[in-house]
């Protein structure tokens, strides 16, 4: 009788009951995880966030505690409402109370975004703190208003194998101690900083492990002579980095690290590099530029003598990069090497017999080619060749023809025999990809193609990709028609379209 009084559930409201019923016996999935893994999770998020999961339930309350990275960042905080300096005193607040309330558990990682009005005295503080937890990976983004003085333990630690200063604004001092020994330390990230020589030499003598040197927006303060020498450094990025005086042609940047294997140089030409011993190099990227007009008012010497001085540098760099396996080139690099005399060009003692991989930013003008010409006969053993084609930007100082001619524009065609220029038999044997991207549909980029497809004959595979204007302009159809009509030296060769 009493099984006859119970209330009939339908199928869907019994699913739901034990759905529910067995989410209360199980518990939920997500808090039973290991500490491990719930630690990885949090280590995404910002700590204001990651505090905040100490409301959800015990699991959860203090496990924020223990959690071995984590990341502050101002900028959280200046969303709130109120003033600037009640947003940084909030900021700098809130960071003593997590570092107050954690246990004493060692800090894997300790990332650090300041403002400007952060006090640095309260920053120290944070830095001592992360020393006694030791530390592995530091970094601080801050802007110090005249320079920035760190604890001397900082530079003496012996766990920390990363670390990252960044000035956020305008390049400033860095104040080092007299003793540094970071034995650990395989990453040094240097953002805005205020460098001269001997810094950068006590730096490496003082990191007997480093690995990675990545300086970006450097300022070379009255630098004549920079010396990057390091047995076991592997990568080394320079970035944007730049001089505080009038003077152009008085830096001098050697490099002397055999067992490097990524370069990665963004500078101006007035800077002199000497690419000493990379027998291990694998990958290197050259985006150098030239300086804006205002920067040549104090150069006496003659617009021609200024090109080939700066041809020959940038023949010499590639030089020291002849053991690379791959190789990034700029478009302001390619047609300054065109300005080298012809035995120049011909004659390069170390061609690049390891090289696979080439990608060049190029205009593809007269130069240019000229340049792809040198490059592709030094390179018996390429299989993938990437062009990313653009229009030039001419600026004030090239439009006086101090520099370039003016007169050789990018929709110029090229002349009828500059075939003859390129030694197509050395693509035979291994060229097997060819991508252009960012296409304008101008006549020398469809030649080019053509003489590709005519005499590559190992070519798999050609991936032509257009820029917004090309693909808008109705041009595309008519380029893809002439393409497809040109004879192919490769009986496998298939084009790729986009």
């Amino acid at each position: 009788m009493r099984a006859s009084k119970l209330p009939c559930y339908s199928a869907a409201k019994k699913s739901k009951t034990w759905d529910v019923r067995d989410m209360i016996e199980n518990g939920d999935r997500l808090s039973s995880l290991p500490e491990k893994i719930l630690h990885h999770i949090l280590s995404f998020l910002d700590m204001r966030y990651v505090v905040r999961t100490s409301f959800l339930s015990r699991r959860w309350r203090y496990l924020w505690t223990s959690l071995p990275n984590l990341e502050f960042d101002h900028l959280y905080f200046l969303s709130r409402t109120g003033g600037r300096d009640e947003a940084e005193n909030g900021f700098m607040d809130f960071v003593d109370r997590v570092l107050l309330l954690r246990n004493s558990s060692d800090i894997q990682k300790f990332h650090i975004s300041c403002g400007w009005y952060c006090d640095v005295n309260r920053v120290n503080s944070w830095v001592l703190v992360a020393v006694r937890r030791n530390v592995q990976e530091f970094y601080l983004k801050i802007r110090p208003k005249d320079f920035l003085e760190l604890p001397d333990c900082l530079f003496t630690c012996k766990s920390l194998r990363v670390l990252k200063l960044d000035m956020d604004y305008v390049p400033v001092e860095l104040r080092l101690p007299d003793s540094i020994n970071l034995p650990k330390l395989k990453t040094l990230h240097l953002e805005l900083v205020n460098l001269d020589e001997k810094l950068i030499t006590k730096i490496l003598s003082c990191c007997p492990v480093l690995e990675t040197l990545i300086l970006t927006m450097c300022q070379l303060k009255y630098a004549k002579n920079v010396i990057i020498c390091s047995r076991q450094l592997k990568k080394l990025v320079i970035e944007a980095c730049f001089m505080d005086h009038s003077g152009l042609d008085d830096c001098k940047i050697n490099i002397w690290a055999p067992n490097l294997t990524y370069l990665k140089c963004v500078d101006y030409m007035s800077k002199e590099y000497f690419l000493g011993n990379l027998s291990g190099l694998i990958s290197a990227e050259l985006d150098m530029k030239v300086e804006e007009s205002r920067a040549f008012e104090e150069i006496g010497q003659p617009p021609s003598e200024r090109k080939q001085i700066y041809a020959q540098r940038m023949i010499k760099c590639l030089r020291g990069l002849s053991n690379a396996k791959s190789l990034t080139l700029s478009a302001y690099l390619l047609e300054m090497i065109s300005e080298a005399p012809s035995y120049v060009l011909e004659c390069l003692p170390t061609p690049f017999c390891n090289l696979r991989y080439l990608r060049l930013k190029t205009w593809l003008s007269r130069d240019c080619i000229r340049a792809i010409a040198y490059l592709l006969k030094c390179s018996p053993n390429i299989e993938t060749l990437v062009l990313e084609t653009s229009v030039k930007s001419y600026t004030g100082y090239e439009k006086q023809q101090l520099f370039f001619d003016e007169t050789k524009l990018d929709s110029e065609i090229i002349e009828d025999n500059w075939e003859a220029e390129l030694p197509f038999q050395c693509m035979l044997c291994h060229l097997k990809s060819v991508e252009m991207r960012n296409l304008q549909g101008i006549e020398n980029e469809l030649r080019f193609l053509k003489f590709l497809m005519k005499n590559a004959m190992t070519l798999e595979e050609m991936i032509i990709v257009t820029s917004t204007r090309f693909s808008s302009s109705g041009i595309k159809e008519k380029f893809s028609e002439k393409l497809q009509a040109f004879p192919q030296a490769s009986p496998s060769l298939g084009i790729l379209f986009f």
